[in-house]
């Protein structure tokens, strides 16, 4: 998944987030409007750092996943990955990851 650094809009899926969305379209959508479970605060403190350190960074098994069928006990790994502009000063995306725990 891509978002917009700035305002953590969504800009792009891939196919292994659309299947879990069961193909809803979220493009342009908040992440907090798009990811559920009670960790969600978390996984937006590390969005937020990500932009502003210019740092990948990744969670522990955290209760945070987009259209897992029960988010409210459903543990995944996130890894955030900045992209930057051509310049390689701003970071202008977001790039996650995410992978179930079993």
């Amino acid at each position: 998944m891509v978002l917009n650094a700035e305002n953590l809009t969504i800009q792009a899926v891939n196919s292994a987030y659309k299947q879990a969305l069961n193909g809803r379209d979220v493009n342009g959508l908040p992440v907090t409007e798009v990811f559920s479970g009670r960790n969600v605060d978390e996984l937006l403190k590390l969005l937020q750092s990500v932009a502003r350190d210019g740092q990948s960074m990744n969670t522990g098994p955290i209760i945070a996943s987009v259209g897992d069928g029960n988010p409210k006990s459903s543990r995944f790994v996130h890894t955030v990955v900045p992209i930057t502009d051509a310049s390689g000063s701003t970071v202008t995306r977001l790039f996650i990851y995410s992978e179930k725990v079993v």
